[in-house]
């Protein structure tokens, strides 16, 4: 599973890029990349119909340990990962692909080497919507966050991303 700035960046390019014509990418540069990442939540349930289907004992526990996650306040996580051109590339054809990935649309509002921004819309069983957004304030640091917003919940998650170095490190 990828990590930290991989994730990052390449949602980012992912975001970016429209059903059929590839976007310019952020110009950042490749190697390791730390990312630090602050992810909130806020009115995480599940759909009626699937709380239905559970015993009241685990419906319970399970609706305690959401309002538990959210009392905690946001989760600070903090990653390095290795960027490569040909992760980068593999990207943009792969788009799409992951299960996740199918029924979401994404929009490109902004798709420049210092700035990207995204409309995204997911149908399917849950369907969500909402923005991911960065900006390259430099080759060695990106800045940015996405807020996407369903049935189940509001999730927000800023980023701050900076290279460490051309050599590509074990991910951590």
């Amino acid at each position: 599973m990828k990590s930290g700035a991989a994730l990052v960046v390449t949602a980012v390019v992912l975001a970016s890029t429209g059903t059929s014509v590839r976007a310019e990418t952020l110009n950042v540069k490749l190697g390791t990349w730390e990312t630090t990442a602050v992810t909130s939540t806020s009115g995480m349930h599940l759909p009626e119909d699937q709380l239905k289907q559970l015993p009241p004992e685990q419906r319970q526990r399970l609706e305690a340990m959401l309002k538990q996650r959210e009392a905690e306040g946001p989760k600070t996580h903090t990653s390095r990962s290795c960027l490569t051109q040909k992760e980068l590339e593999k990207f943009f054809d792969e788009a799409g692909q992951d299960q996740d990935e199918k029924s979401c649309k994404r929009t490109s509002v902004v798709a420049t080497g210092t700035k990207q921004k995204a409309i995204i819309e997911c149908a399917g069983q849950h369907p969500a919507k909402g923005e991911l957004h960065a900006e390259a304030l430099s080759r060695e640091r990106v800045k940015g966050g996405m807020k996407m917003a369903s049935e189940m919940g509001d999730v927000t998650m800023e980023f701050d991303s900076k290279w460490i170095s051309a050599a590509c490190e074990k991910e951590r």
